[in-house]
């Protein structure tokens, strides 16, 4: 079976067996006389590495998250787009990516931050794409099928202002960083490529993201003022 799906502005086709994969996609689903500027055929070795590293999970989901690998892959080739694994959310039309060591409390603290003002909503609260245009010199956060355990965000493309380490700490507090002092944390949360003819490529957009899109350390206790710290000393400084 066969469909045409448009992530970060690219077509791209999908070859499945099973219909979570279908559901999966539903939001991204265009139409089939779309000319896909590649296609995802899912073989017999993907899953196979994949069924090594999720040994439980069902085979429809084996074959989503290869799916899901392929896409974050191949994207960074030609469309200077990489998968940035972190919660993102937008707020008078400007994309936020929080970003975390895993068990930091990052989805706790958008949480709080979706409830303390209504004008936040989700992009995509784990896998969001970010693509780089160099014509605008400008990044923008797009909303991916792989949203997270929560099942939170939607199908939309937002202008990034900022990315956000978060960290625990005592007392809460934001600070504007240098970027270049947090490579080994921006790496982590990326899929790297693994064909030389794309390492080009990713280099190309780290650097132009460090450069172009200022980058925040949060320190976070997760009391109730703590969403205020990020609100007000990050988000709405770039309120329009």
């Amino acid at each position: 079976m066969y469909f045409n799906v448009k992530i970060a502005d690219v077509i791209i086709g999908v070859n499945y067996k099973y219909d979570y994969t279908f559901k999966v996609f539903s939001d991204y689903i265009v139409s089939n006389e779309l000319t896909p500027a590649f296609t995802v055929n899912v073989t017999d070795e993907m899953i196979e590495f994949e069924r090594k590293v999720n040994e439980k999970f069902p085979p429809s989901l084996v074959e989503n998250i290869a799916v899901f690998r392929y896409i974050a892959k191949e994207v960074i080739k030609n469309y200077n787009c990489i998968l940035f694994h972190s919660s993102a959310i937008a707020y008078d039309d400007n994309a936020f990516l929080f970003t975390a060591k895993s068990g930091t409390g990052k989805s706790t603290h958008v949480k709080m931050l979706a409830n303390a003002d209504s004008k936040i909503s989700y992009v995509n609260d784990d896998k969001p794409f970010i693509r780089y245009f160099e014509n605008e010199n400008k990044f923008y956060v797009y909303g991916t099928p792989w949203m997270g355990k929560h099942n939170l965000g939607s199908n939309v493309r937002v202008p990034l202002k900022a990315v956000c380490f978060l960290t625990r700490g005592e007392t809460n507090s934001i600070t504007k960083v240098n970027p270049l002092d947090y490579l080994n944390e921006i790496f982590t949360q990326t899929v790297k490529p693994n064909e030389v003819n794309s390492v080009d490529s990713f280099t190309n957009v780290i650097s132009a993201l460090t450069t172009n899109v200022d980058f925040y350390l949060l320190k976070c206790n997760l009391h109730d003022d703590a969403p205020l710290t990020s609100l007000n000393g990050m988000i709405k400084k770039y309120a329009k």
